[in-house]
């Protein structure tokens, strides 16, 4: 089993290790959660887990009402993606898990080439949230006025 000595700082500087040393397996992502396995040294191989808070209904709703009106809010919700996460690993530790800790380096380095994995991970993800605020930004477009060229063409 990995071990953690000297505190908080201490285990952030293992748990990087462990992801840079390619002992997370792939790390499958769903709605609610995320997978991976993760070895020790030794090979001893752990099914570790982070489950993280899925929005509601009402969420999505106020998520899609806030970033079809302004573009900044999707930015502040994923600068919070740290929110809502449940670390869980099989290896018996319930603080301090390097595995799991682990894992979370590995996603971190995700959410940076992907954003949208938080959504994914929030709930429905990138493709229902494209679609709720193309819906959302149609229905707050003003009315088109008709064009001068088609008008003049009326006209005649």
């Amino acid at each position: 089993m990995l071990t953690v000595e000297g505190g908080d700082g201490e285990q952030v500087r293992l748990s990087r290790r462990v992801a840079r040393s390619g002992a997370v397996g792939a790390v499958s992502v769903r709605p609610g959660g995320l997978t991976a396995v993760v070895r020790d040294r030794d090979g001893t191989a752990h099914r570790t887990d982070v489950l993280v808070q899925q929005f509601s209904q009402a969420e999505w709703d106020r998520l899609l009402g806030l970033a079809a009106a302004e573009p900044g809010h999707i930015a502040a919700l994923l600068a919070a993606r740290h929110r809502g996460f449940d670390p869980r690993c099989d290896c018996g530790e319930w603080d301090h898990c390097p595995h799991t800790a682990a894992l979370c380096h590995q996603v971190a380095r995700l959410l940076d080439q992907d954003p949208f994995v938080l959504l994914l991970l929030r709930g429905p993800g990138e493709r229902q949230l494209l679609e709720g605020l193309e819906a959302r930004s149609a229905a707050n477009a003003p009315a088109q006025a008709p064009d001068a060229d088609a008008a003049a063409d009326a006209a005649d």
